[in-house]
């Protein structure tokens, strides 16, 4: 009788300290803002809740990677800065290997998109150019500028569908299968303000219809969001513009953040030709 008092005695005991571990908190860091999450993510909502772990979850599963903000201190339709990768300049094991005829001077004062992930040494421009500036059309000097015939044209891309930000003309064009399919005139970043849309061949980061895009001065609301580089430059609708300002020169001194306004109309034709993936060349 003894030994079964002492072990129901033992039982009620581990019981007793098994109910009281405390149940693990699901950790949130900081600065994620469910509230704000919520109402500019109405998708997520309809299918995750209101309950911030469950949108927390959603973020870091999903959102982080499509350009979604955790609130409200990003720049135009940008995640934080914790959220965006981190981009350090390539390691160039060769000491040398750049020929006489590549200008890294040049090639820099160009391309101030290439100097700010690649930095300003000789090696690692050279690099850039080899992977990735010649399929793109940039110049490797300024006689091959003067010439007007890039090492490969943007005729000879190696891929037949895609959206082709002409920055020079203010030109969107789609091209599926090498045809193409809807063009029309557009407002680039701001180039006097050094907001200017960055040159390179991108990729559909983020495919989202409604989004509120924010910044230190500006909240604004876009149908139609297409998020192309890690910086959170995107294509989007901009229905506070005139349509005289799609295709004219006024983004040298009245463009935008970095982003490529299109007329309404377009932004949805457009975003119903794409998706994540799809290749957006800037030039």
């Amino acid at each position: 009788m003894k030994k079964k008092t002492l072990f129901a005695g033992i039982m009620g005991l581990f019981v007793l300290a098994m109910t009281a571990v405390p149940t693990k908190v699901f950790a949130i860091e900081a600065g994620f803002d469910a509230g704000y999450y919520a109402q500019n993510n109405p998708d997520v909502v309809a299918v995750y809740g209101t309950d911030s772990e469950s949108l927390y979850q959603h973020y870091l599963n999903h959102g982080r990677a499509e350009g979604r903000a955790i609130n409200g201190s990003g720049g135009e339709g940008a995640a934080p800065a914790e959220a965006a990768p981190a981009y350090a300049a390539p390691v160039v094991t060769q000491s040398s290997g750049v020929p006489s005829d590549f200008d890294a001077a040049y090639y820099a004062s160009k391309n101030p998109d290439v100097v700010a992930v690649y930095g300003t040494d000789a090696r690692n421009l050279y690099k850039h150019y080899v992977d990735y500036g010649r399929g793109e059309g940039r110049f490797k000097n300024a006689a091959e500028e003067s010439g007007g015939v890039p090492a490969a044209p943007a005729a000879n891309l190696p891929y037949q569908t895609y959206v082709d930000v002409d920055l020079a003309n203010q030109r969107v064009t789609y091209y599926e299968n090498g045809v193409e399919i809807i063009s029309s005139g557009c407002v680039s970043g701001n180039t006097s303000l050094g907001r200017g849309t960055p040159k390179g061949t991108w990729r559909i980061l983020s495919h989202v219809a409604g989004k509120t895009l924010t910044g230190p001065t500006w909240r604004v609301w876009v149908d139609y969001w297409m998020q192309f580089t890690p910086s959170a430059c995107g294509l989007h609708d901009a229905t506070w513009r005139s349509s005289s300002e799609f295709g004219s020169g006024n983004y040298t001194s009245n463009g935008s953040h970095g982003c490529v306004n299109l007329p309404h109309s377009f932004a949805a034709d457009l975003f119903n030709r794409v998706n994540v993936g799809t290749i957006v060349y800037v030039h």
